[in-house]
């Protein structure tokens, strides 16, 4: 009975590698490197890219290291800075509204395995106004240990909708994400593989106090701080490029 309860406690202190490590590919030949801790707070990186970008405490933050001292900022700090900057040139913040877009709907298309995962396929319909009836095909899957990388994901791509006010797309994105984690975005995304690791806390910490609307709008007119969020091409259709 006593080495029963030994055993018990043992398992009750050991650390748990609750993390996830992530690698989705490019058709460009990049990956994108999603690190995912056990409370939810992700890393991602792309190939090659000195920068990157943290999810954490409900926010993503940009972390530009790639030129001069280290800077953080906040994307919804970063969205407001665009829009100043926008108003000052007498121009409104982000895309205008389509409305010729015919509206974007979801069907279901059969299964696919991607990673070793059992997926469901969706075709997209209405992404390109000139083409409501063409459609781009995600696969995303209800797996259970997937859906912490799928929530992170879904920030991360909800970033660019932000920044370009465009209301329908990221609505697309929350209709994508909601049916599962993305095993396949539209083929420009596609996840390689997956494994159970310790995310070290230090991995997803912000490495510098974030910048201020007045600090972003300075870093933006001195130069262009947004090319980490180009390093990997979004998928046409939850980012909407």
């Amino acid at each position: 009975m006593r080495l029963f309860v030994f055993l018990f406690l043992s398992l009750l202190s050991a650390p748990a590698l609750a993390g996830q490590h992530a690698v989705y590919a490019h058709p460009g030949g990049k990956k994108l490197t999603v690190d995912v801790a056990d409370n939810g707070f992700a890393r991602f990186v792309a190939d090659g890219e000195e920068n990157y970008c943290l999810w954490r405490d409900g926010n993503l933050y940009l972390v530009n290291r790639d030129e001069g001292p280290l800077t953080v900022m906040r994307i919804t700090d970063l969205v407001a800075a665009v829009d100043q900057i926008a108003a000052e040139h007498g121009t409104g913040p982000g895309k205008p509204a389509d409305s010729a877009k015919a509206g974007i709907r979801l069907e279901p298309k059969g299964q696919r395995r991607v990673a070793g995962f059992d997926g469901q396929v969706f075709a997209m319909f209405g992404i390109d106004p000139a083409a409501p009836e063409t459609a781009v095909e995600f696969v995303t899957t209800r797996e259970p240990a997937l859906q912490p990388l799928g929530r992170a994901m879904e920030q991360f791509l909800l970033a660019d909708m932000t920044l370009a006010h465009d209301v329908e797309m990221a609505a697309g994105t929350r209709a994508i994400f909601a049916t599962g984690a993305p095993l396949d975005l539209g083929g420009l995304l596609v996840l390689v593989s997956i494994q159970t690791i310790d995310v070290p806390a230090g991995e997803t910490a912000l490495p510098a106090e974030p910048k201020s609307v007045a600090e972003i709008i300075d870093t933006l007119k001195a130069g262009d701080p947004l090319e980490p969020l180009e390093a990997v091409d979004q998928p046409s259709a939850p980012a909407g490029t």
